[in-house]
């Protein structure tokens, strides 16, 4: 597998003796790496599901599937991620600002505010920002505009937890070598 983000933090988690639910679009990526880890770590649960998070009725499908699976959460990783370069008002780019928008933050919202019943006292989210949250670059305006809007999230879901003493934390990595790269020079 290429090393992704959210592949390296899963394998960490599950290391670390945590059970899982992966969530992603490929079903058959996260069925192989399922299998991986179910090898390695046999006394543990890998739990995944399939969905596009810009879809809302398959993330709401995937909240109301979860309400009687999950009973807490101890830690939530928001990785999901897509990046594109493009003009701010171009009608020739293939994601809008509203599809960078539901993805790196409308949905993390979502899921935050849908699952805030399993967040207990120590309970630790990561957001998983980039570092154009604070360095926008203007080949690809959409994406930093969604990712300073996402750390702005972040850091605002932080102050309304404080009081429960779950923990928030943005990420904020450099270029990383994904599939989103796929085909830019």
């Amino acid at each position: 597998f290429p090393v992704t983000i959210g592949w390296s933090i899963s394998r960490i988690l599950a290391e670390n003796g945590f059970d899982l639910w992966m969530i992603a679009r490929d079903i058959i990526d996260l069925n192989v790496k399922r299998d991986i880890l179910s090898r390695n770590f046999p006394n543990q649960q890998f739990n995944v599901y399939a969905l596009n998070l810009m879809d809302k009725n398959q993330l709401s499908a995937l909240t109301s599937f979860t309400q009687d699976k999950l009973s807490y959460i101890d830690i939530l990783v928001l990785n999901a991620g897509l990046f594109e370069m493009g003009e701010l008002l171009s009608d020739e780019n293939k994601l809008s600002l509203d599809d960078f928008m539901q993805l790196h933050v409308l949905s993390n919202h979502y899921l935050c505010q849908k699952w805030q019943s399993f967040f207990k006292k120590g309970t630790h989210i990561f957001s998983v920002c980039s570092v154009v949250a604070n360095e926008p670059r203007f080949d690809s305006p959409a994406y930093s505009i969604s990712k300073v809007a996402q750390l702005a999230w972040t850091k605002m879901l932080r102050a309304s937890f404080l009081e429960r003493e779950i923990k928030v934390t943005a990420v904020l990595p450099g270029q990383t070598l994904t599939s989103s790269w796929d085909g830019i020079s």
